[in-house]
């Protein structure tokens, strides 16, 4: 039996070193932590068979080249194939769309982009751009795309 409570996970995914997960509750961070990919199975399997649970995923983007698109595309469709084991609702959202609205376009210096980053996410997530990125898409979809 599931609880009433609405869970958000939201997954920044990675190929070549472990996914940056931020889960919600109540609009309020439960866990933030780097998964590798079998940590991140359990970690959904939990979520979604005892929750009513969102899973909130970072649309891979072509970005500097299309090798890391077709890996990224590979991670995220690995966490699709986990979320349908467990019939589970998913969203894809672009990073442009996160980073627009919380002010960190490209044209913005890397360094600026990462302080402001900084002042938008928890102290103890600083030195964690994977975890802070998780962390600005579930507070989007919070904001801006379930209301």
């Amino acid at each position: 039996m599931k609880i009433e409570k609405e869970i958000i996970v939201a997954i920044d995914p990675a190929w070549a070193k472990p996914y940056g997960v931020v889960v919600f509750k109540d609009d309020e961070v439960l866990e933030a932590e780097l998964k590798d990919y079998s940590n991140l199975y359990y970690l959904l399997e939990f979520y979604c068979t005892n929750f009513y649970a969102t899973i909130v995923i970072e649309e891979p983007y072509l970005g500097m080249n299309a090798n890391t698109l077709l890996k990224l595309g590979y991670a995220v469709g690995g966490v699709i194939l986990v979320l349908s084991l467990f019939d589970t609702e998913y969203k894809l959202i672009k990073p442009m769309h996160w980073k627009k609205y919380f002010g960190l376009t490209s044209k913005i210096v890397p360094k600026v982009r990462q302080e402001i980053k900084n002042q938008l996410c928890p102290k103890n997530f600083l030195q964690k751009p994977d975890i802070q990125d998780a962390y600005l898409m579930g507070r989007y979809y919070i904001e801006k795309v379930r209301k």
